[in-house]
């Protein structure tokens, strides 16, 4: 393998035919050549073969945060990352619903504001930055792994009761005292109270019945 100051040095000598070099420079020009040897001596070396190592990708980033803005818009937001050696950093938000998976972001800001939602309905959020550079082929993009999901829910809550109080809109003692609670009763409910009330009347009239007859 060719070094810094352009000389060549053998780097592996075996009967192997593959070696793996480690500890090479992200985006980085290697040039490498070969050559067999036997009990006889060596052969001629092989053309240069050129090989450039890839960008690595930007560190996966953290579960994005939701706020609620108002009742039709909320924001996402996630962390930032420092431009890598000069490369810019992009990002790509991902939305996941009932209707599928969504690439609803990609560009340089940190934020995003997403009004289309629908009422009673659950989403999940997941962010991934990606490095940003160019080549002879033009700009290139080389992107990390997304985020673990923010969860986001539109079904709204049902109140609870509200207290009495004192203040304005609040119900007084007075109107307290005069509600009384209303007691609904089912269809299977009253049936169970009329048989529960002619069977003592019916046992009662047998058995005056029976003593008449048997007298």
């Amino acid at each position: 393998m060719e070094d810094r100051s352009g000389r060549f040095s053998v780097i592996y000598h075996g009967p192997c035919q593959t070696h793996k070099v480690q500890r090479l420079s992200e985006y980085t020009q290697y040039k490498f050549k070969i050559q067999a040897c036997n009990e006889a001596g060596e052969g001629p070396l092989s053309d240069i073969y050129t090989f450039t190592t890839t960008k690595i990708p930007p560190a996966t980033l953290k579960a994005p945060k939701i706020h609620q803005l108002n009742s039709n818009i909320c924001e996402v937001k996630w962390e930032s990352l420092e431009p890598i050696k000069g490369d810019s950093i992009v990002y790509n938000l991902q939305l996941i619903s009932e209707k599928g998976t969504d690439l609803i972001y990609e560009g340089w800001n940190t934020s995003f504001s997403f009004s289309n939602f629908l009422t009673n309905s659950h989403y999940s959020f997941k962010v991934c930055a990606g490095c940003q550079y160019q080549n002879s082929a033009g700009i290139q993009e080389v992107w990390g792994q997304y985020s673990p999901s923010a969860l986001y829910s539109t079904y709204k809550q049902q109140p609870g009761p509200r207290k009495g109080s004192g203040g304005k809109g609040g119900s007084g003692p007075s109107e307290e005292k005069d509600e009384k609670p209303k007691i609904e009763m089912s269809d299977d409910t009253f049936v169970l109270i009329l048989v529960i009330g002619f069977a003592p009347v019916a046992i009662l009239s047998a058995v005056v019945i029976q003593y008449f007859l048997v007298n």
